[in-house]
């Protein structure tokens, strides 16, 4: 390019105009210079821009960091001192429970007089309910062993289950109405579930017995009660038979009576069907 300046000094000037070779090399030669310099200024403030960019991305990335570890630490600190102040509590609150007065029907699982339907076959079975609870019971307040406790536990579900599956096979067998033994069968069903969960309380004490105790025994020892004394009692009164339920007695000697009665009772349809 110097060269053709160099040149044009030597030219006439009358003769330069906007087409001639030289103007028109340096005009372009001007743009090309002009082009590289603004394209170089960009890229380096496109650069520099980046650049910032990641320091703040960075120094961002890092407050946000300590943040978190700042806030993870408080919350550990805060829930440490509200667990040992809701153990605390909770350790006053079942002392509390322990020194207030029960009722003596509330110590244990009775089968109640009230609970008896006359259809022995059904009392038997559920009067083995209350004795495997009422011994559960006894094992809690003796604080025995958690896998002995389980046992038990695991021998209370299963006679649940087989005493609930004979009152479901008896509405089949009898065509009981299909609406009320659907509702009976619920009632089954959730009885059942609430013992899973206490079941599930025990289990996971691992040890820690006491801190449960009150709790499970309390809900075992009213578990059965309202359907053995309302609902028991309208099924058989529905579903059975007046000329197959005794007369309610109390005790075991009432039991014996019922049976002997009932195989009484079997022994003269024998004889007349013969």
């Amino acid at each position: 390019m110097r060269l053709y300046v160099t040149h044009m000094k030597e030219m006439n000037p009358s003769e330069l105009n906007i087409k001639t070779d030289e103007i028109r090399y340096i005009a372009s030669s001007v743009r090309y210079d002009l082009r590289e310099g603004v394209d170089d200024l960009t890229v380096r403030i496109t650069n520099e821009g980046v650049t910032k960019i990641k320091q703040s991305q960075t120094i961002l990335i890092i407050v946000m960091a300590i943040s978190i570890v700042f806030i993870f630490v408080t919350l550990i600190f805060n829930s440490l001192v509200w667990g040992f102040d809701m153990q605390a509590e909770s350790d006053r609150s079942l002392r509390l429970l322990d020194l207030m007065p029960v009722d003596e029907n509330e110590k244990e699982m009775i089968f109640l007089p009230s609970m008896r339907t006359g259809y022995v076959k059904m009392d038997k079975e559920r009067e083995q309910i209350m004795e495997i609870g009422k011994e559960l019971i006894e094992f809690i307040d003796n604080k025995g062993h958690i896998s002995e406790l389980m046992s038990h536990f695991n021998q209370l579900m299963i006679q649940t289950y087989r005493t609930f599956q004979a009152e479901e096979k008896e509405m089949r067998n009898r065509k009981y109405d299909l609406e009320y033994a659907k509702e009976h069968t619920l009632i089954h069903l959730l009885l059942r579930q609430r013992l899973t969960m206490l079941g599930d309380q025990l289990r996971s004490s691992s040890g820690k017995l006491d801190s449960i105790r009150s709790t499970v025994r309390r809900t075992l020892s009213r578990l059965y009660d309202k359907h053995f004394c309302i609902q028991d009692i309208e099924l058989v009164e529905e579903m059975i038979p007046p000329e197959e339920r005794v007369m309610k007695n109390f005790g075991q000697d009432g039991d014996q009576q019922a049976e002997n009665v009932q195989d009484g009772d079997a022994q003269s349809n024998l004889e007349s069907t013969l």
